[in-house]
């Protein structure tokens, strides 16, 4: 049986595939959704299987140990990005210096979420623990960006 998050999980890697140049995709560790692109990208996935936003992603205190483990072994030409796949729609990608904006990083012992909202044709908005990001992000970024 295919479990769902593979379901999820293969949407974000069948587009990187789909590159001209695609990278190499090396899952790590134990952390379920944790990838590393080539040798300094490194990216999570998560989803919400929710039809119809508000999508909702939980980041248990381990991903926000995975994620600040990731920025800490990166060089100045590395990237650590989210993938959050709402309810097999369209993906929300966001970049270090927006996810490490929403997400409280002082507080690594407590549950969090992010929430993406986005009416048909527009791009999303992004809440979090830590507050509201700053602008929208287009629904046409992934997968500009973690492909450089």
């Amino acid at each position: 049986m295919i479990a769902i998050r593979d379901q999820f999980e293969g949407v974000v890697l069948r587009r990187l595939l789909k590159h001209d140049d695609p990278p190499r995709i090396v899952e790590i560790g134990d952390k379920l959704g944790h990838f590393q692109l080539d040798d300094s990208t490194f990216l999570l996935i998560k989803y919400s299987s929710s039809v119809q936003p508000p999508w909702q992603f939980t980041f248990r205190s381990e991903d926000v140990a995975t994620l600040i483990d990731d920025r800490n072994r990166t060089d100045l030409f590395g990237g650590i990005y989210i993938c959050l796949v709402c309810g097999l729609r369209t993906i929300c990608s966001l970049e270090t210096d927006e996810w490490s904006r929403v997400l409280d990083l002082q507080k690594t012992q407590k549950q969090q979420t992010i929430t993406v909202r986005r009416k048909p044709g527009t791009q999303f908005t992004v809440t979090g623990t830590a507050g509201d990001l700053d602008h929208k992000v287009p629904a046409t970024k992934f997968p500009s960006p973690v492909l450089g």
